[in-house]
């Protein structure tokens, strides 16, 4: 193995549980909208998945994801409101869930072709893998409750949550890559 291939293993080691443990931190942060009332509360695990996928690409994105849905499912109370449990991937609000590595794989790709640079291109990045985890949502909540409910209950009131994270994700996601080159660049002058 290269050195190159050892630095991508290391890296993957280390960023797909801290990708993890920012997920399941920002799970626990919830919103209620004052406006309307919903079966899906606005958390900020999906603004964590995303922006996580954006900055550190396809793999660790998905890794993160997955491994965060392997643990809520096997009882560590990761999902919002320190939920867990398999019902919760298979219960009403499951397909936003389940969703995650989906979005993480489409918006990764996105981070790996350096969309994270910019803010429109940022926003276009976190606006698809959005429409990923609303889709795959009400998709999955229409099993339960129809498509019309489904739509009316889970993604109508989501809609202005998802943009402002969405215009969130975009303004933070090339500040950080932003901070962080100038951070290398600092150290490589010292050097």
């Amino acid at each position: 193995m290269s050195l190159k291939e050892h630095r991508k293993v290391f890296n993957a080691l280390i960023w797909i549980p801290v990708g993890v443990f920012i997920i399941a931190f920002f799970a626990q942060i919830t919103v209620n909208m004052p406006w309307r009332e919903s079966f899906i509360p606005v958390t900020g695990q999906s603004f964590a998945v995303l922006c996580m996928a954006l900055l550190s690409g396809r793999w660790i994105g998905v890794g993160a994801a997955f491994l965060y849905l392997v643990l809520g499912a096997t009882g560590l109370p990761v999902f919002a409101g320190e939920g867990s449990g398999i019902n919760r991937l298979i219960g009403i609000s499951g397909g936003y869930l389940y969703s995650f590595p989906f979005a993480a794989y489409l918006v990764g790709g996105q981070g790996d072709m350096k969309w994270n640079r910019s803010i429109p291109f940022s926003m276009i990045a976190l606006a698809l893998g959005t429409m990923v985890i609303l889709f795959l949502g009400v998709f999955h909540m229409s099993f339960y409750t129809g498509i019309i409910t489904a739509l009316r209950e889970g993604l109508i009131p989501l809609l202005p949550g998802a943009f402002i994270k969405l215009i969130a994700g975009a303004l933070l996601v090339p500040l950080i890559l932003k901070i962080y080159d100038q951070s290398a660049r600092k150290k490589s002058v010292r050097k």
